[in-house]
C-alpha cells in the first residue's frame, strides 16, 4: 500500500500505484452525521489514470484500520458520456487478494435521467461499486478497475454529484462500516463539499440574466 496523498482533485503525479495519476479524489470528510473511521483522512483514495486511448484505470486505496470495511464506493463522469455505455470491469490482476466487488453498477442509458445512486446525507452518482461486508475490501487493501469508452478521459471524472437534499455536492463518496462507536459505527465519507462562491455585485442587468440561466440549467458542474 502507499503512503496517504497530500493533495486534493487534479493531482497531476504521485507516487507508488498512483504514478501516472491525473486526477485523484482524498475522501477525508464524513457528511452523513455517522461515525467517521479512525484516524484522521483520507480514509479512501480514488486515482483515475489514463490507461492508453479509449481507457481509464481506477485505483480506489484503503487507509482504514483493518478492522474497518467498505461496502460502497460511488463516482461520477461528464454528462456527455452515457455511462451504460461504458465498460466497467473489475481488474484482479492488480488488486489486493479476497477483494473481488458483489457488483458494479452504472445508471440509466438516458443522459438526462437523474444519476441512479444515492448516498447517505449527499446526492446522486452515476458509478457504484458494492462489496458485502468484513473481509471482502478493507483497511490496507487497495482494488483497480478498468472503464473503456471511445474518447474517454481521466478529467472526465473530475465531475460532481448531482443535488439530492444532502450537504454535497462531492466527486466521489464511500461507506465505511465498523467504524468507532463500539464496533458497530458506520459513516459516508466524501472528498470535501464544494465551496460555490457567489459572484461579484458588479455583475447586473444581461449579464445577471445570462449567469442565472447557466446555473439553473447546469445541476452538476466541472471543477
Amino acid at each position: 500500500m502507499i503512503g496517504k496523498a497530500l493533495l486534493g482533485c487534479a493531482l497531476i503525479a504521485s507516487a507508488g500505484l498512483s504514478a501516472n495519476a491525473s486526477v485523484v479524489f482524498n475522501l477525508n470528510h464524513e457528511f452523513s452525521g455517522g461515525t467517521a473511521p479512525s484516524g484522521s483522512g483520507p480514509w479512501l483514495t480514488l486515482t483515475f489514470t489514463q490507461n492508453g486511448a479509449n481507457s481509464v484505470r481506477l485505483t480506489v486505496e484503503s487507509f482504514t484500520t483493518a478492522n474497518e470495511f467498505t461496502t460502497n464506493i460511488l463516482f461520477n463522469i461528464a454528462t456527455t458520456f452515457v455511462p451504460t455505455n461504458v465498460g466497467f470491469a473489475f481488474n484482479p490482476g492488480l488488486s489486493s487478494a479476497g477483494t473481488t466487488p458483489d457488483a458494479l453498477l452504472r445508471k440509466s442509458a438516458n443522459p438526462l435521467a437523474d444519476a441512479s445512486f444515492k448516498a447517505d446525507g449527499d446526492g446522486y452518482f452515476d458509478f457504484r461499486i458494492d462489496y458485502s461486508g468484513i473481509g471482502s475490501f478493507n483497511g490496507g487493501e487497495h482494488v483497480v478497475f478498468d472503464l473503456s469508452a471511445p474518447g474517454i478521459l481521466e478529467s472526465q471524472f473530475n465531475f460532481e454529484s448531482e443535488p439530492g437534499g444532502g450537504n454535497g455536492s462531492y466527486h466521489a463518496a464511500a461507506h465505511i462500516q465498523n467504524t468507532p462507536n463500539g464496533g458497530s459505527g458506520s459513516g459516508w465519507i466524501g472528498d470535501g463539499p464544494t465551496v460555490i462562491p457567489l459572484p461579484p455585485a458588479v455583475y447586473s442587468g444581461a449579464a445577471s440574466l445570462v449567469l442565472a440561466s447557466l446555473v439553473v440549467a447546469r445541476r452538476r458542474r466541472v471543477i
